[in-house]
């Protein structure tokens, strides 16, 4: 599982890449909130992208597909403050390959 400290706001110039090579996959994030506000979350790429976002006892709380530019996900959503969330961040089918991640 990888960790995402602080407020996307503030590192969404900063991109993962984020490796995909067999189709049906996904990858888990934990996000740790500083501060309550909204948050946009969004993948770059080439690829039709998927994310899905959890409370921390795993209750949905807002999915997006094709939010975004290009079949990306671009996620807008209001977190409290001093929490952790989950996000769930795939690909479509059986693309394979590699998207950015916002950290």
């Amino acid at each position: 599982m990888n960790t995402l400290k602080g407020d996307y706001y503030n590192y969404v110039e900063n991109l993962i890449p984020v490796s995909v090579p067999f189709a049906n996959r996904y990858t888990y994030y934990k996000i740790m909130t500083s501060n309550a506000q909204k948050y946009r979350i969004e993948s770059t790429g080439n690829y039709d992208t998927y994310i899905y976002s959890y409370t921390s006892d795993g209750t949905l709380i807002k999915s997006n597909d094709d939010g975004g530019n290009n079949r990306n996900f671009a996620l807008t959503i209001e977190l409290a403050s001093d929490k952790s969330y989950y996000l769930k961040a795939g690909m479509y089918g059986s693309n394979t390959g590699e998207y950015g991640f916002p950290v």
